[in-house]
């Protein structure tokens, strides 16, 4: 991975009032076992083909914490106004079409804020990154479709997932069972529902 040097200087400009620079490391090579990890996750990521939103989520990290560990630019930290409407905007676009491959750079500038920016504070609002938040409504929409009697298979396409297996190990982290159980319990429920009337 070759970063040029205006995605640092963006970056600085993103973390840092005042920052028009490139930032400056003092050192050719580090040994950070966090940034090491994060960039191997990166890179697994971007051979696996996975959403956009959660590759550049990784990227920024990855680029910010070598900045912000790794090298001598100290500048201020830049105070960013309360974007809550603008967030607002975003987590509803997010609710709207949760299946849509959109990358954090196009979030962050529908919310009006760098990418950096926009995790934070994004975060900060709702309690999950913004990645985790796309996951939760693909999980909601897919419950919808399980219930509606689609195959989970279909369900994963059509809410976005890479594919099965990675639709069913969010479902389970998320709900403690796999989307064919959770079908299989709503049909059940729905069973003794229409029986009691």
């Amino acid at each position: 991975m070759y970063p040029l040097p205006e995605q640092f200087e963006r970056v600085c400009r993103d973390l840092f009032s005042g920052s028009n620079g490139i930032p400056y490391f003092p050192n050719a090579v580090v040994n950070d076992p966090h940034l090491a990890a994060q960039l191997r996750m990166l890179f697994s990521h971007t051979d696996a083909g996975c959403s956009k939103l959660l590759t550049e989520t990784i990227l920024f990290a990855v680029m910010t914490g070598l900045v912000l560990r790794h090298s001598r630019t100290r500048p201020s930290p830049k105070e960013i106004p309360q974007a809550k409407k603008a967030l607002l905007l975003v987590k509803d676009f997010i609710d709207s079409q949760p299946a849509l491959d959109v990358s954090l750079t196009e979030l962050a500038g529908l919310a009006g804020l760098s990418p950096y920016n926009f995790v934070r504070q994004f975060k900060k609002a709702f309690g999950l990154a913004p990645h985790g938040y796309q996951i939760q409504a693909r999980l909601k929409m897919a419950k919808g479709m399980l219930r509606g009697g689609f195959k989970p298979a279909q369900v994963a396409v059509e809410c976005g997932f890479h594919d099965q297996s990675h639709f069913t190990l969010h479902f389970k982290r998320a709900l403690g069972t796999t989307p064919g159980r959770y079908q299989q319990q709503s049909k059940n429920l729905q069973s003794q529902f229409i029986l009691t009337q």
